[in-house]
Order: structure tokens, then sequence, then C-alpha cells
């Protein structure tokens, strides 16, 4: 997509034989700023998104439901990301819920928090197995 906002903003460009150094910059720039936009785009819609159904999860690059019937347990793994446990012991991560810089905030436990709240609503949404 950016490289082809570049070649059509460099045709735009393009008078006869002379080209216009600013139009070139700022095509150069805006084709370099696309992935920019897009991961900073995913990044801000990453979420964890409970209902009566399940799980939807939205990472950076990815996107995927779990029904609380596959789903066993959540915790905080040493990345300080959430895990997600599947009942068949694979592992899923969700990128929305992660652990704040201890550095700057070593008191903050909001992550585990919501960890544990999942935790919770799993087994309220699930008999006991």
């Amino acid at each position: 997509m950016g490289a082809f906002v570049a070649v059509w903003m460099l045709g735009l460009c393009v008078d006869g034989i002379q080209k216009d150094a600013a139009a070139v910059t700022f095509a150069i720039v805006l084709s370099g700023s696309m992935p920019i936009f897009f991961f900073v785009w995913r990044g801000v819609r990453m979420s964890v998104r409970a209902d009566q159904a399940g799980l939807h999860v939205r990472n950076l690059f990815t996107s995927f439901d779990l029904r609380w019937d596959e789903i066993k347990s959540f915790h905080i793994g040493g990345s300080g990301m959430l895990i997600i446990t599947l009942i068949d012991g694979q592992t899923r991560r969700a990128w929305g819920v992660a652990k704040p810089n201890p550095a700057t905030r070593p008191n903050n436990r909001s992550a585990e928090l919501i960890a544990q709240r999942l935790n919770e609503r799993l087994r309220e949404s699930v008999p006991v197995r």
C-alpha cells in the first residue's frame, strides 16, 4: 500500500523532466509513514474483551476468539503479557493486557488483577470440570 502511494505521488510530481524536490520529499515521507501509522493504529486497538460467548483478543498482528469451554486459565507470564492456557495444553498470548514497567510503576498490579478477574469469570461461565 505504501509503495503504491509513493509511486502515485511520484507520478504526480513529474512535470516533464523536472521534479519538484518538495513534492518528492513529501511522497517519500508519506510512503514511509504508512507502516508507522499501521502499527500505531493496530497498537492502539489491541484489546481483550470478555462476553457471554467467550473471549475476543485483538493483538498487533492477529485476532482470535475463544469460547469459555476452551480455556483452562489465565496468568501473567514472564514477558508481562497475559497468557491464556487452553484445555488442550496450548497457550495463547493477549498483548492487550500487560504489566507496566516496574521501574516506573512498581506498585501497579492492574495486569494481575485483570488475570484474576478473568479467572473468576471463567469459573462463573464454565461448570466445574
